[in-house]
């Protein structure tokens, strides 16, 4: 979103004085907010996890770095084994070493092939992360007016650990306006006069405001 928005601001020969500095004042407000390095990391690693980018906009040594970042992410989420305790020497009994033992010959069946070539094929979670990665950037981007949340909700069985961090990321609150003033019952809004507040309510309209100004006048 903000590649696509510094190309729609880069100033034009076309443009009129008025709208070249109007495309600078916001080109300018715009760096201010998102110029932060932790910010800016946050918000590629939100793009790359929303289905309907998957890091499109991004430079090639952006998309290598938000990968490698959210994997990492991942991985840290990942159970850790816990270490067993362990029985070596146990009540103070130590292996007979000087009697040799023969090992009974096992007998290989087509089951026991088969469930062995199965184990030897089985994935860490670390290549599965991987592998999950691989796969969601290979497929196309969602339609811009789908849900995200949805999608990530319906594809959760095949990217179980990339839905998980994207919950996360993509549930951020995406604004710099407080809500204290929506949501406390002492919030107050300007009604353009310098002399005249209305305590604020959502069902307010144009009409209530100034018929209030109206009665405060006549007082």
């Amino acid at each position: 979103m903000l590649a696509h928005l510094e190309g729609v601001l880069e100033e034009s020969g076309d443009d009129s004085k008025l709208t070249a500095n109007l495309k600078h004042v916001f080109l300018e407000q715009m760096k201010g907010r998102y110029d932060d390095g932790t910010i800016q990391r946050m918000m590629r690693k939100a793009t790359l996890l929303d289905p309907r980018y998957r890091g499109d906009h991004m430079k090639p040594t952006e998309l290598r770095s938000t990968k490698f970042e959210i994997m990492q992410d991942i991985n840290l989420l990942l159970p850790r084994p816990k270490p067993g305790p362990s029985h070596a020497g146990e009540d103070g009994e130590e292996p007979d070493v000087g009697i040799a033992t023969v090992p009974n010959k096992k007998k290989w069946s087509l089951g026991s092939l088969l469930a062995k070539r199965a184990a030897a094929a089985t994935l860490t979670d670390e290549q599965k992360v991987e592998s999950e990665m691989t796969i969601y950037l290979q497929e196309m981007p969602i339609d811009g007016e789908e849900n995200p949340l949805t999608w990530w909700k319906r594809n959760e069985t095949r990217f179980p650990f990339l839905a998980r961090l994207a919950r996360k990321y993509l549930c951020i609150c995406a604004t710099s306006t407080p809500s204290e003033r929506v949501l406390t019952s002492q919030s107050f809004i300007n009604t353009g006069s310098p002399l005249f507040a209305v305590q604020y309510h959502p069902d307010y309209t144009t009409a209530n405001v100034q018929e209030k100004k109206s009665e405060s006048t006549q007082n």
